[in-house]
């Protein structure tokens, strides 16, 4: 077994986890195979992003939903491309300690520890 994974390919939630359909859900409907890196994820323990980019909120929805637990160190915000983040209705998420508060206000047990060094 090893004691650590690094995905070779962009990351996308649903290669981890599918949401069934209604139509899928049927018993006339055979199940779908399981998402390219379902295995990977069932043997992991923690989901660790450094530097994700546009992974950063991704990766913690997958954790949460998974019941990992998670590390990451948000970099960039990418307000241009994620315009519905709102810390609050009309408040919306553009700097890194607004994405912070962003990413902890999804669950209670989030917490936001400083690195003790530059980069």
């Amino acid at each position: 077994d090893e004691a650590f994974a690094h995905l070779p390919v962009m990351f996308q939630e649903q290669q981890f986890c599918a949401t069934p359909s209604a139509a899928e859900t049927s018993h006339a409907v055979p199940p779908p195979p399981p998402p390219p890196h379902a295995e990977l994820l069932s043997g992991a323990s923690l989901v660790v992003g450094l530097h994700p980019d546009e992974a950063t909120e991704p990766i913690v929805d997958l954790a949460l939903r998974s019941g990992r637990k998670f590390a990451v160190v948000p970099c960039c915000v990418f307000a241009h491309k994620f315009p519905d983040r709102e810390l609050s209705p009309g408040v919306p998420v553009r700097t890194l300690n607004q994405f912070c508060a962003y990413l902890r206000a999804k669950d209670p047990r989030i917490q936001e520890a400083l690195l003790n060094f530059e980069g």
